[in-house]
């Protein structure tokens, strides 16, 4: 579970920040369930499936974030981010009772493209929406020219944080798919 959960390969992140997300991982029933999923992929044989899969979208994102100068986090730079996402994806394909199956879309992400951009899309909503406080993002949102996009950042912008002070994951990813939607139209 270590290996994929814990940041352990970010560069940016201090021992203090690694030894306390250990921690909480440690204690969390979510990376439990989600470490089974690993486990039992590693056990069929598909880790390397997983690992290739993992590493093509968190190239895909990490190259989106520098192109669209975003900025990268230190919690970005680790790949455990992405790691998590498929597991949880995996999980809930396999307990679909345990998800709001109207705001998510239930896929296998080793085997979905769709599902693996949604991936992305969160990621980088997530990025984004970690900034949102921080003043950083002014000059980020005058580079949208195109109104309908503005006005999408700019109503999430203004949403209430959860108790983890993020959003709901379903809108994240639509968050990180209006940014994206947005640069194209730029390019």
């Amino acid at each position: 579970m270590d290996r994929y959960f814990i940041y352990d390969d970010s560069t940016e992140l201090s021992e203090e920040e690694k030894k306390r997300i250990k921690e909480n991982i440690h204690k969390s029933k979510s990376a439990l369930r989600y470490a089974k999923i690993i486990w039992k992929l590693e056990k069929e044989g598909k880790k390397e499936e997983l690992e290739a899969v993992a590493q093509k979208i968190y190239g895909d994102t990490l190259t989106d974030l520098y192109r669209y100068e975003i900025g990268i986090s230190p919690y970005s730079i680790s790949q455990s981010w992405v790691f998590w996402d498929i597991a949880k994806q995996l999980y809930y394909l396999e307990n679909p009772n345990e998800t709001d199956r109207k705001k998510y879309r239930l896929a296998n992400p080793l085997t979905d493209e769709e599902k693996q951009t949604e991936i992305l899309d969160r990621h980088i909503g997530w990025e984004i929406f970690s900034k949102m406080t921080t003043g950083e993002l002014d000059k980020f949102l005058n580079k949208f020219q195109e109104p309908i996009y503005r006005k999408r950042f700019v109503e999430f912008m203004i949403k209430k944080p959860n108790s983890s002070k993020t959003l709901p994951s379903y809108e994240l990813t639509e968050l990180g798919k209006n940014i994206r939607l947005g640069f194209e139209k730029i390019e």
